[in-house]
């Protein structure tokens, strides 16, 4: 089997997930972000399922467009904001003369596959957002503390760990 092309690949995130054409050329411009962002839809429905079957809640709606367009807006900018961050840190990326110098001195490519949180993490934070468990603020917070410090722990524990639960923005 070929794999998709670029433009089969924004076709089917357009058509599958209802993602508008200019979220869908972001992601597929990098190969892992569109796994990724199939990984992080499948586990906040599944994490959103969970939570609704615990508290008797039939008004969540898990299979509408709010998971995909939550899940490639997350994507493709706060963890490729994570993602570029690391990959510059510590680097003057201003003294260097051309794009292939520019590369070969970043830490690692600026990609979704160097981010040390996954599609499993992601979800569940998103669906933390969608269930009123989290505000975005908060939820932003977490998603530094998963990339930087915490590589390991569920969102929920973050939160936890740091009393932040439900409070509006």
């Amino acid at each position: 089997i070929m794999p998709e092309s670029q433009e089969e690949a924004a076709a089917r995130l357009v058509k599958d997930y209802g993602l508008s054409e200019d979220v869908a050329n972001v992601m597929t411009g990098d190969p892992a972000a569109i796994a990724m962002f199939e990984e992080t839809v499948d586990a906040a429905r599944r994490e959103l399922r969970k939570l609704a079957d615990q508290n008797d809640d039939t008004t969540t709606h898990i299979d509408d467009w709010t998971i995909p367009t939550m899940a490639a807006n997350w994507l493709s900018n706060d963890v490729f904001a994570l993602v570029k961050k690391s990959a510059l840190e510590g680097k003057d990326a201003s003294s260097l003369q051309d794009v292939d110098e520019a590369s070969n001195a970043l830490n690692h490519p600026i990609s979704v596959e160097y981010s040390t949180v996954d599609g499993s993490r992601l979800g569940c934070l998103i669906a933390m957002i969608i269930n009123g468990t989290l505000t975005s603020s908060m939820a932003k917070k977490i998603l530094t503390i998963m990339y930087k410090e915490d590589l390991d722990s569920s969102p929920l524990d973050i939160a936890n760990a740091n009393g932040w639960r439900g409070i509006s923005d």
